[in-house]
This record gives structure tokens, C-alpha cells and sequence, in this order.
């Protein structure tokens, strides 16, 4: 909005510029609906936000081993960022 940018440059000397927001399904794109997809498990909605993979950082860690019951390999993550 106009108006906070000019309440704004009372109180920053820099230049301001302001930018259109980018919509998705009619939607504003912004870093909540990208938090809230992630919680809510809609990893592939949140990819389509993003524009690209979503990706996290951990440390491989010790689970309860169940992996080997159902013959698949997993991996348990304590993560580094907050994801």
C-alpha cells in the first residue's frame, strides 16, 4: 500500500520500492501459506509455492529400528533448522 510506504520513508532513509505480490489459485503466495502447507504435510503444495524442492537439514540419529520390520531403509532426522 502507498500509504505505509510513505509512513515508512519517515523513518527510513533508503529507497522504497514496492512490489506486487504474486498469486497462486487466486491467492497471495507468502511465507505463512508456505509454513502452514508444511505443517499440514502438503510437502507438494508447499514445492508448487516455493517454486522449487523443499528441502531440510538434520543429523541422522537412532530410531526404534522399524524400517527393518517392513524392509524398507528410513532414516530419523533431528533437525538443524526449524522445519
Amino acid at each position: 500500500d502507498k500509504k505505509e510506504a510513505k509512513e515508512l520513508s519517515q523513518f527510513f532513509d533508503g529507497q522504497i520500492v514496492i512490489v506486487s505480490s504474486v498469486n497462486q489459485d487466486e491467492k497471495k503466495i507468502s511465507s505463512t501459506r508456505i509454513r502452514q502447507a508444511i505443517k499440514e504435510g502438503r510437502v507438494a503444495d508447499a514445492t508448487k509455492l516455493l517454486g522449487y524442492p523443499l528441502s531440510t537439514r538434520g543429523i541422522v540419529v537412532h530410531g526404534n529400528a522399524r524400517g527393518r520390520t517392513i524392509g524398507y531403509p528410513t532414516a530419523n532426522l533431528a533437525p538443524l533448522d526449524r522445519v
